[in-house]
């Protein structure tokens, strides 16, 4: 607002594409886009048309390799890092990683992060301990957690956190007594945990922040 602009939000639906929000934007004269991309490598025809528009546009949270662009977010391999070393400061060397959409930067990212942190401590990564928040994952999960050869998780975003919490419980499997869960973003979500859950802390409001001065 101080430098005289007003701030229009817009959100994509199954009805309208991104690229054709941006188009009908364009023609409003918006002059510059702050982009949340539910996926960016499907969002490069966007990126293409603003780039030979003129249009300034900056991304958050995540982007794509295949078209670089001017990007806002968190340190995401170092959170993820740190959340797996203080459960291995806990004791725990059996750590899982449960991914909501691995092929996304932020959480490749934060991927990574777990896998430098057993580097460091100079264990190695069992691939196997891998999950994707599906059905058929979850189940192989929660016999892993049965079973002892898994006592703790770590979770890319606290929503999947939530997701797997309500999985752990309706399997009977205690949280903090039988496993441990460390969630990515500290979240409002998170005040519907059924026990309070440690999480590493995202600043959204300093991201857009820094993404509106970049613009």
């Amino acid at each position: 607002l101080e430098q005289g602009y007003s701030l229009i939000i817009e959100n994509i639906n199954n009805k309208r594409n991104e690229l054709q929000v941006v188009k009908e934007l364009i023609e409003k004269h918006v002059e510059g886009f702050i982009i949340f991309s539910k996926d960016p490598e499907k969002s490069i025809p966007s990126y293409e048309f603003l780039l030979k528009n003129s249009t300034p546009f900056v991304l958050v949270d995540r982007y794509t390799p295949l078209f670089p662009s001017n990007y806002v977010g968190s340190n995401n391999h170092d959170g993820a890092f740190a959340s797996v070393m203080h459960l291995l400061e806990l004791n725990h060397t059996d750590i899982a990683f449960v991914s909501h959409r691995i092929n996304l930067s932020s959480e490749a990212e934060r991927y990574k992060g777990y896998c430098d942190a057993f580097a460091r401590a100079g264990l190695s990564v069992n691939p196997n301990y891998l999950f994707k928040n599906d059905n058929a994952d979850i189940e192989r999960l929660i016999s892993y957690i049965k079973t002892g050869k898994i006592t703790a998780i770590t979770v890319s975003n606290d929503h999947c956190a939530l997701d797997i919490m309500s999985s752990l419980r309706q399997a009977g499997i205690c949280i903090a007594d039988n496993v441990s869960i460390v969630g990515f973003d500290d979240s409002d979500i998170i005040t519907q945990a059924m026990i309070p859950l440690t999480t590493v802390k995202q600043f959204f409001d300093e991201i857009g922040y820094s993404a509106a001065k970049l613009l």
